[in-house]
């Protein structure tokens, strides 16, 4: 039995693939800084309740957004292996949130919408300065055929939105100053694991030039 239904000539399914759960925060730098150890220990299901009830490391005074917050890192730690985690601790901190950033176009399905549908068409285009506008049609673009999208209050787009930008800033892909936005180049260290574990996409997600990505790739290999 089909379990879509139709309503107002709107597919709806029973599980979306969007989520605006990572606007609780951007990256999330500080926090996944702080709680990493936690994750390569023995009982870290209990250390993690413990922290969420303690705030010994997260110094975030509600237990209730420690728990949300606590859920995103979860889930963001757990969609990579723990080499890469490796790599992130031995990294510098513009390369910590490099690799962040690439776990959240991984983990968010519209972090990587957002910026690969609009972001790159920006950067590609004569103008380089985001307007936030362009992301709003994108999500009504996907709310066409997403009842979650579509269901999306103004106020949750407008976070959502906010919050992807937050992620830019932070990898200082985005200028906070002239919004204009302008390429980041990942360490030999970084591009030598996205090469290995296939992931050269990134790449354009960096908003390097193909002149750039070739010697890149060319010094790598």
């Amino acid at each position: 039995m089909n379990k879509d239904i139709s309503h107002k000539g709107i597919a709806i399914h029973n599980k979306s693939p969007y989520t605006i759960s990572f606007s609780i925060g951007g990256l999330l730098h500080r926090e996944i800084l702080a709680v990493l150890p936690l994750f390569n220990r023995e009982k870290t299901v209990e250390l993690i309740r413990e922290e969420i009830k303690q705030n010994n490391f997260l110094q975030i005074n509600s237990e209730a957004a420690r728990k949300r917050i606590m859920g995103e890192i979860r889930k963001r730690i757990s969609s990579q292996d723990a080499r890469f985690w490796q790599l992130f601790s031995q990294s510098s901190e513009d390369d910590q949130k490099i690799l962040l950033f690439f776990v959240c176009l991984k983990t968010y399905k519209l972090v990587f919408d957002f910026h690969f549908n609009v972001t790159l068409s920006i950067w590609n285009s004569s103008s380089n300065t985001v307007d936030a506008y362009l992301y709003k049609m994108e999500l009504d673009e996907i709310g066409g055929s997403d009842q979650f999208v579509f269901d999306l209050s103004d106020v949750s787009k407008k976070k959502s939105i906010s919050s992807y930008l937050c992620m830019l800033r932070e990898v200082n892909l985005l200028d906070a100053t002239s919004n204009q936005l302008k390429s980041v180049t990942p360490s030999a260290q970084v591009l030598d694991y996205m090469i290995n574990n296939r992931e050269l996409w990134f790449l354009d997600a960096c908003l390097l030039s193909a002149q750039t990505k070739s010697q890149l790739l060319s010094t790598a290999l």
